[in-house]
């Protein structure tokens, strides 16, 4: 049986002041992640290599608390993770990207993908306008960081 998904597809693209290696150091060191990301208050990271793995978290979702289980890639321009399992059949996809834009002048691209329930439709207008909020706020802390 397929059950209909809404897709909610956010972006955002910060210029950072900062190495491209700097930049992906930080990103690459998935323990920071509860510092930037509001959603999540801990995570344990389990490496499979140098460059895959899962990670779990727990966190706050409007207020809700969640936990799900994540696999991670992380590429010579970021990361990218994917959900393995999250509560209420949400998926999510996301990242970061990093582009030099000159030696010292980074661009920060972070996208995230939900694949929501479509009983999820009379939240749609509202997940949108505090999933946005979450991406930009998450972009500057890491420049604060970095």
């Amino acid at each position: 049986m397929c059950l209909m998904k809404l897709k909610l597809h956010l972006n955002h693209k910060r210029t950072i002041s900062t190495t491209k290696e700097k930049l992906l150091s930080y990103l690459w060191d998935l323990n920071h992640m509860p510092a930037y990301e509001s959603k999540i208050d801990s995570i344990k990271v389990q490496p499979e290599s140098k460059k895959n793995g899962n990670y779990k978290v727990i966190g706050r979702f409007l207020g809700s608390k969640w936990f799900g289980k994540f696999s991670y890639s992380l590429n010579p321009s970021g990361f990218h993770s994917s959900s393995l399992n999250l509560p209420s059949g949400v998926q999510v996809n996301g990242g970061f990207v990093v582009t030099t834009v000159s030696p010292e002048v980074c661009s920060l691209h972070h996208y995230e993908i939900y694949q929501l329930p479509f009983y999820m439709l009379p939240l749609y207008p509202l997940l949108k306008l505090y999933l946005a909020g979450t991406l930009r706020d998450e972009l500057e802390v890491i420049e604060r960081a970095v």
